[in-house]
């Protein structure tokens, strides 16, 4: 799709280490993720998931973390790998920052 070159990679296992470096990696995603969110907020909501979720305010917002909440608890009470929890945990991270900025 065109104009998803801001788009984050948030399944990538490069940084589901415990060293410094992946930690830094993590802080780096997260401001990365905050830009795209905020920048987001105004654009066209026919276009932009984001957008479409920020607009519907805080019930929107509050729906996708509750809805990815759930995921997360299902994902760490059976799943055994760990890169599909990260994988679950960071999604749920990144509906929650969604929610904040309201």
């Amino acid at each position: 799709m065109a104009g998803r070159s801001s788009r984050l990679d948030l399944a990538s296992e490069s940084f589901v280490t415990d060293s410094q470096a992946s930690k830094q990696q993590v802080g780096e995603v997260l401001t990365a993720l905050e830009r795209v969110i905020a920048a987001r907020k105004g654009a066209d909501s026919s276009r932009s998931y984001t957008a479409r979720l920020l607009a519907g305010g805080v019930p929107a917002a509050g729906a996708k973390v509750a809805e990815e909440a759930g995921e997360l608890v299902q994902a760490a009470a059976g799943e055994a790998d760990d890169r599909v929890l990260c994988y679950v945990t960071r999604t749920h991270y990144g509906h929650m920052q969604h929610a904040c900025t309201f």
